[in-house]
């Protein structure tokens, strides 16, 4: 949204994603136009009461003893292998700074990590993002069918949120995943979803495919 509301220099492919919105509505500047796309993306919300600022979070009573803990040589090396190509979010830090000193901010990173965690919250500035319309199609005739909200949050706000889902939110899923899920699933891949195939049709057929078989086991061995 800076681009559209002037408050940065659009790059000359965000230019033309600029252009292809601006007929949606003649006659309204870029902050206008940024308002309506703004309020088109947080139409869906409009139905959720926000709670108080006052609300406490109530949590498991062994939450605070168990909270997750992460060590200072993983942050490292989480810093050491960002993209510092990839664009930052709202803080404004950028992922080659982090990356470069990756050996000295990896202990403040990890106490802040830590500490969150600790209290159940993040930093309020790790929730803002920089939200950019991207089109689904062109042209772009409806701001609420043909553009997708893509945001860009903090860096550090999505390494946080790595932490979680990798201790927490992916044992949790692969725990009750169906054994015959190879889609998105960690060391799967289309080969062993054709070879499971492969194996249920020889199973269930009556001729002698014990050759078949062996084959397939050598085959599945391979990538195991």
């Amino acid at each position: 949204m800076k681009e559209l509301s002037g408050r940065s220099v659009a790059s000359t492919a965000r230019s033309d994603t600029l252009k292809s919105l601006q007929h949606l509505h003649e006659g309204i500047d870029q902050i206008g136009l940024a308002n309506i796309i703004n309020e088109a993306f947080l139409s869906p919300m409009h139905c959720f009461t926000p709670l108080p600022a006052a609300f406490l979070c109530t949590t498991f009573s062994n939450y605070f003893e168990n909270s997750l803990v992460v060590s200072v040589e993983s942050v490292r090396k989480k810093l050491s292998k960002l993209n510092p190509c990839k664009a930052n979010g709202s803080d404004n830090i950028p992922g080659w700074l982090l990356k470069e000193h990756a050996d000295i901010l990896a202990g403040p990173v990890s106490d802040i990590l830590n500490y969150s965690y600790r209290e159940g919250r993040m930093p309020s500035s790790w929730k803002h993002a920089y939200v950019a319309p991207v089109p689904k199609q062109k042209p772009i005739r409806e701001v609420n069918k043909h553009l997708r909200p893509i945001s860009l949050t903090p860096i550090l706000s999505k390494m946080s949120e790595a932490y979680v889902v990798d201790t927490y939110v992916k044992p949790a899923v692969l725990e009750r995943i169906d054994p015959q899920q190879f889609g998105v699933v960690p060391k799967s891949s289309t080969t062993r979803a054709l070879i499971s195939m492969l194996h249920s049709w020889l199973e269930s057929t009556d001729g002698n495919g014990a050759t078949m078989r062996a084959v397939l086991f050598d085959f599945r061995k391979a990538f195991d």
